[in-house]
């Protein structure tokens, strides 16, 4: 895992299209955080030494930011997200633009629906039908939904109130990730291939455990460990890690993350919770 030849490139623009670019020729400090709880991811950047003209294209209402960082040998994305708030700070003699976001924020605070469905509908259809009215992505996890409405169901409510509704009778969870509606059993990990997180690969320090019975939920076992690694975009909520360390080896789920860079500075790393899988 290289430790320099930083990169990144955060990208301002309407859904879809191709947007402003702007990559670490200007210093850029970003934060990332992402759970597996329903609460909207949330990320912010600021920008240092932007000209009028570009400062002003990032500064449009109604736009969506992605962060993208890693290395020379590779980046990947780490955060898609609506931009909520944008400011420019003046500190003599820097410039700093600020873009503030929440992912998925736009659709989920919008939309409402008003469904109904027949007897011996399967859940999944239900939640086939809803992840087109959010009108996001889905992310493939590996999920399968059993069930059915045995006497039909009507929803007519917030987007995020059915999603609540659904998988609860689903014994599913859900969240979004990089606008892309995400559906995960409510212990196991996604179905993806997961990162392997040594000292070789990146990991620093010793695991620090986390034992505290009270926290014990239906997406956590009660004990985990809090990791921090060089920065790390395939460490995402939901996907296993595995941990081999000289205290630690084992397979978890990844609950949380925190992305943290800035590409003048000594930031760049990645820190995590993990539960045992």
């Amino acid at each position: 895992m290289p430790r320099f030849d930083r990169r990144c490139a955060i990208t301002v623009g309407e859904p879809g299209a191709l947007g402003t670019r702007v990559d670490e020729r200007f210093r850029i400090r970003f934060r990332v955080v992402k759970t597996l709880t329903t609460e909207t991811n949330v990320s912010d950047v600021e920008i240092y030494g932007l000209g009028d003209s570009l400062r002003q294209q990032l500064l449009e209402p109604g736009l969506i930011m992605q962060i993208e960082a890693g290395y020379a040998s590779g980046t990947e994305i780490l955060s898609l997200a609506d931009i909520t708030r944008s400011t420019v700070v003046r500190m003599p003699p820097d410039i700093v633009t600020r873009l503030e976001c929440q992912d998925g924020a736009t659709e989920l605070s919008e939309r409402k629906v008003a469904l109904s469905f027949a007897p011996d509908t399967p859940v999944q259809r239900v939640l086939d039908r809803l992840a087109q009215e959010l009108a996001l992505g889905e992310r493939a996890t590996g999920v399968e939904v059993s069930g059915v409405y045995r006497q039909g169901v009507t929803l007519s409510t917030t987007i995020g109130d059915a999603l609540d509704r659904v998988t609860r009778k689903a014994g599913v969870t859900w969240s979004i990730q990089d606008r892309e509606l995400q559906i995960l059993d409510r212990i196991e990990s996604s179905q993806g291939r997961g990162v392997l997180l040594t000292p070789a690969t990146g990991l620093l320090y010793s695991p620090e455990p986390i034992d505290n019975p009270e926290d014990s939920t239906q997406r956590r076992r009660g004990f985990g460990y809090r990791v921090r690694s060089l920065l790390n975009p395939k460490i995402r909520p939901g996907e296993q890690l595995v941990l081999e360390s000289a205290d630690v080896e084992g397979q978890f789920r990844i609950d949380t993350v925190e992305h943290m860079g800035d590409t003048r500075g000594n930031e760049w790393y990645t820190e995590a919770e993990v539960y045992a899988d």
